[in-house]
């Protein structure tokens, strides 16, 4: 506690003397620093783990984190969150128990929805000078996500994917796409064809393919897309006992995560479209896999679409050229098949195609290990 008061006034000093050192100031960034929240969920508890790579210095005592309704304001949101604590790594650990939560109607909406319901938290996630005892302790930095979840009402309350955002308010930027209506639609599509397929089991081998493309008034008054920021996959299983977590990603700041991903985004484009082939750790147990990411928006284009938009909104920012609309999130779960629910796979009847397919899956943990270690 005291080292970090100390960096906090040496900080402050060199400021007012004009004598800030880039060495310095970099450490100090790097120790108070958030990343975005890299979020997992265990479908069988409902829990879930929000890790926002804290740095190794910080002390976990200095940490606090709260949730609350999408508004992100007290009274802290208890009812319906059956556990929350920090782990020694300093990911926020929380449990949801749905049934509970669909009974708050600030959380839960399923209005124009047909067996689907939406639920939506606020996650604050503080790091302090020092513990809750330490009455001087001040806040260094945080960062406020908001977590929206999708519910399957057709099976009970089963999760059907989520997705993790930045809760942002500040003036020109700050919800332009939620106060026009702006959003993008993510759907699984054909990898080859890319059009839009019904939900199915993928097997290891074979190209997972997602499609986006502007939905609402968006293509109409001239928005267009600035990329994906990323998107990955994650599942976390048990594995003899041993609870385990594999992640992928597939786009990562902007570009192509690793050579088992195809990204195809030009930028002011009104459709983009990803394919990715998982790690075969993915297929070691049967279930789903869950896709998480975030595509952002721009003005751009005719430079009449932006004059009109600025008017509309009057907002100066719009005028400028390629001006920033926000983000919309993405999520989707997909089913997985594991081998032995393959046709064919059991026994010694599988053929040349199945010498095929064992060839492709060798080839994929073969590039996973490469990934992994490189």
């Amino acid at each position: 506690m005291m080292r970090s008061l100390s960096l906090i006034a040496a900080l402050v000093l060199s400021v007012a003397e004009g004598q800030v050192e880039n060495d310095f100031a970099s450490k100090l960034f790097n120790l108070w620093n958030l990343e975005r929240p890299l979020t997992s969920f265990v479908q069988t508890t409902n829990m879930f783990t929000m890790d926002y790579g804290l740095h190794e210095e910080v002390e976990l005592a200095n940490i606090r984190a709260e949730i609350f309704t999408e508004e992100c304001k007290y009274p802290r949101l208890t009812n319906g969150i059956a556990s929350k604590y920090i782990d020694t790594q300093g990911a926020l650990v929380f449990e949801i128990e749905p049934e509970i939560l669909s009974t708050n109607d600030k959380v839960f909406n399923s209005v124009g929805y047909p067996d689907k319901a939406v639920m939506k938290l606020c996650l604050r996630y503080g790091l302090w000078s020092g513990p809750e005892t330490d009455e001087n302790a001040i806040e260094v930095n945080y960062r406020e996500t908001i977590l929206t979840i999708d519910i399957d009402l057709s099976k009970g309350f089963e999760l059907d994917g989520f997705s993790v955002i930045p809760s942002e308010i500040d003036g020109d930027k700050g919800n332009i796409a939620d106060r026009e209506g702006y959003a993008v639609a993510g759907y699984l599509c054909d990898p080859y064809t890319y059009e839009k397929i019904p939900s199915k089991g993928f097997a290891q081998g074979e190209f997972i393919a997602i499609c986006s493309e502007l939905s609402g008034a968006a293509a109409e008054d001239g928005v267009f897309l600035k990329g994906v920021d990323y998107f990955y996959w994650t599942r976390e299983f048990t594995l003899g006992g041993v609870p385990t977590t594999t992640i992928q990603y597939a786009v990562k700041d902007g570009v192509v995560a690793n050579m088992l991903t195809e990204y195809d985004c030009p930028r002011g484009a009104v459709f983009c479209s990803f394919k990715t082939m998982l790690f075969a750790d993915f297929f070691t147990t049967p279930g789903s896999v869950f896709g998480t990411g975030q595509v952002s928006m721009q003005f751009g284009g005719e430079e009449e679409s932006r004059r009109r938009l600025a008017e509309k909104s009057n907002l100066r920012s719009l005028q400028q050229e390629e001006a920033d609309v926000g983000a919309s999130g993405l999520s989707i779960a997909v089913p997985l098949i594991t081998l032995k629910d393959r046709p064919g796979m059991v026994g010694t009847a599988g053929g040349a195609s199945n010498k095929i397919f064992d060839l492709i899956c060798i080839i994929s943990s073969f590039v996973s290990a490469i990934l992994i270690f490189a």
